[in-house]
């Protein structure tokens, strides 16, 4: 059986006249000759293979999920029990179609009334070639049509931006038949070998932390010998709400005002529920005898300082470096409290002259998007107009 080779500056569709196993169009390869049919199957797995189920990574650090399979992404990836993540899925490349690329610039959250957070750059090594859906690329999956990057060797490694706590991809065999497919982070956690077709079989890959280690490097690895693309992708947030949802009985929770006049939010929960970093930046633990108790206080990059009071536990040291989602501590009822709760306060700039302002309605927003999987436009916690002086939602 004829191979048409991997890797290629073809744009158009396979002849429809031609039966062939591999998916992109290479003048070089395919001058290359004849692969066998036995070494193929060799090579490859039964197509009814089932894809493997989510599995549990080192320490329980970094999550895996293989749903939603070949169906379009889902806006959220985690855990209800820990972090559920707000995800962007990434646009348009600009990059030239064909070229080799060694990386990709991420999506932007834009945020209300004005402004907008990047997500960063994800890096490939090997570079890559830009391939479009359709062009010399010529299957995916649910109906996606964008922007994948293909090789002809059988492993690469995606390097992601220091605030990722989450990505997911999707990855699909050269060939026009079924092989097993593996993703593993820089920290051990796998996917296991999943079984993934090579005619718009293209299969979702997604991992997520659910402690302070942030997510590094991914490696991918095919057992189909003339390679495969990735693409699809998406990633975490630059903000993320701050309790795991399952904390939350109700959005109202998150419409009360401050007990007392006061531009922050009590919000009741029980001693040792996790709190998470709203954003990234760096952590400073507050004087465990004063009014906030074992509080957190995280120096954003967007230049807003967020404060966490009354809590039992820090979980990152004081200096601390952390991606948004990141694990800060666990609340409680120490300092001056009235009953254990989580205290969570504003004020921008997070230096200098600083004005506090309200954050139910950003938590409101990141709340509704986490549990629903919506993607409601953020509010810029850098806004300090009279409405966001007012502690009620808008």
């Amino acid at each position: 059986m004829s191979s048409i080779g991997a890797r290629g500056t073809a744009r158009t569709r396979r002849p429809l006249i031609a039966i062939s196993v591999a998916k992109r169009l290479t003048t070089s390869r395919a001058l290359a000759g004849v692969v066998l049919a036995g070494a193929l199957a060799a090579a490859a797995v039964p197509a009814g293979a089932a894809p493997a189920a989510a599995l549990p990574s080192p320490a329980g650090s970094i999550g895996f999920v293989d749903g939603p399979g070949t169906s379009a992404p889902p806006a959220t990836l985690g855990s209800a029990s820990s972090m559920i993540y707000s995800m962007l899925p990434f646009g348009r490349d600009s990059q030239a179609v064909g070229a080799q690329v060694s990386s990709v610039n991420g999506p932007a959250e834009t945020l209300s009334p004005a402004g907008t957070r990047q997500t960063g750059t994800i890096g490939f090594s090997p570079s890559l070639e830009h391939c479009l859906v359709g062009g010399c690329w010529l299957t995916w999956s649910n109906g996606y049509t964008g922007d994948v990057y293909d090789t002809g060797s059988q492993s690469i490694t995606i390097t992601l931006p220091a605030q990722a706590n989450a990505f997911y991809f999707y990855a699909e065999p050269d060939q026009f038949m079924t092989f097993t497919m593996t993703a593993t982070t820089s920290s051990g956690a796998t996917s296991g070998p999943i079984s993934v077709a090579g005619e718009a079989g293209a299969q979702y890959f997604g991992f997520y932390t659910t402690g302070a280690a942030p997510l590094k490097t991914i490696t991918v690895t095919g057992s189909d010998p003339d390679g495969f693309a990735i693409g699809e992708f998406g990633i975490s947030a630059p903000y993320q709400f701050i309790l795991p949802d399952n904390a939350i009985t109700s959005a109202s929770e998150l419409n009360q005002k401050h007990h007392k006049p006061h531009l922050a939010i009590d919000i009741p929960v029980p001693t040792g529920t996790a709190y998470y970093a709203i954003t990234s930046g760096t952590v400073t633990r507050t004087n465990p005898k004063g009014d906030c108790g074992m509080g957190t206080i995280l120096q954003g990059d967007d230049g807003v300082q967020y404060t966490y009071c009354h809590g039992s536990a820090w979980l990152v040291p004081n200096g601390a470096r952390v991606a948004a989602g990141t694990e800060l501590g666990l609340t409680g009822n120490t300092g001056h409290s009235e009953g254990p709760h989580l205290h969570f306060q504003i004020a921008y700039p997070a230096a200098g002259s600083r004005t506090l302002r309200c954050p139910q309605n950003l938590l409101f927003t990141l709340y509704t998007n986490a549990v629903s999987g919506s993607r409601t436009t953020v509010p810029n916690p850098q806004d300090l107009s009279p409405n966001a002086l007012v502690c009620v939602k808008s």
